[in-house]
């Protein structure tokens, strides 16, 4: 029994400790001339509106790590009938960029371990790589287990320290990460993903890991599904967080854009359907 309350003492006593040490803040505040910035400010049309651009600070849930500190803009899609809305978020520089290519580098080298079969949404060829799903079978094949690990290992702590931290403070009823894939879009292969949305998930969250303007044209977009489209102009490492609401599409006008997807559940078991 002595011993029992000897630990449990000792584990109180580095928690305290933990809790004390001066937590390291790492800034990524957007400036002016960020494309995000310029976007936000500029943006006139009438079915998106910018609602707050404002500081964030995440910490890892875990209780230590570095934490990050940046910019939230948030948004909304106003459909033109009824008053309907969907809510977005764009976190710009969630993902740093040497940790986008590095998940690039890493598929990169093996172009035909990417997935082929065709899209629920369009039918087309996906073109995917799924680094970790909830009851997918090529989620579990042999031969792609080493790449999985290698990916998982850059993108767990990302998922722990900044992303969950800031789906779950946004979104309290989610719970876990149940699907995490990265998509190509490249000349030849396949260049959109048509107007969908994301049924399957609670919270989705796209990673751009090029940059728009520079490796790509076009990208990610916003619509109500009436023609009316808005990009967004993400950058590498900006990342997007919404809800299933939300019908939005990818067409890549010109260049190369990969991007990180990932979907969170609204259980901590991957078995609820949101």
């Amino acid at each position: 029994m002595d011993l029992i309350i000897l630990v449990v003492v000792a584990i109180i006593a580095v928690a305290v400790i933990l809790r004390s040490i001066p937590v390291k803040v790492s800034d990524h505040r957007i400036q002016q001339s960020h494309p995000l910035s310029t976007w936000s400010q500029d943006l006139n049309r009438s079915h998106v509106a910018i609602k707050g651009v404002r500081d964030v600070e995440l910490k890892p849930e875990a209780g230590w790590g570095p934490a990050w500190k940046g910019t939230h803009i948030s948004g909304s899609v106003q459909w033109p009938v009824a008053g309907w809305y969907a809510n977005f978020n764009v976190l710009p520089s969630l993902v740093r960029p040497d940790e986008a290519e590095a998940m690039k580098r890493i598929l990169e080298q093996v172009p035909d371990d990417f997935d082929e079969d065709r899209d629920g949404v369009d039918k087309m060829i996906t073109y995917e790589f799924i680094i970790m799903s909830a009851g997918a079978v090529k989620a579990t094949d042999p031969h792609r287990e080493d790449l999985r690990k290698r990916l998982w290992v850059i993108t767990q702590p990302i998922i722990a320290e900044r992303i969950a931290p800031f789906v779950h403070m946004r979104y309290p009823k989610a719970g876990a990460v149940c699907h995490a894939m990265i998509r190509r879009y490249l000349d030849r292969e396949r260049r959109t993903h048509n107007t969908h949305w994301d049924i399957p998930s609670f919270v989705s969250v796209v990673v751009s890991l090029d940059a728009a303007g520079r490796e790509f044209s076009g990208g990610f977009f916003v619509t109500t599904g009436t023609g009316l489209n808005t990009f967004i102009p993400l950058q590498q490492g900006d990342t997007v967080i919404h809800q299933s609401d939300l019908l939005h599409g990818v067409h890549v006008q010109r260049g190369n854009r990969w991007s990180l997807a990932m979907w969170f559940q609204d259980s901590g078991d991957c078995n609820s359907q949101p």
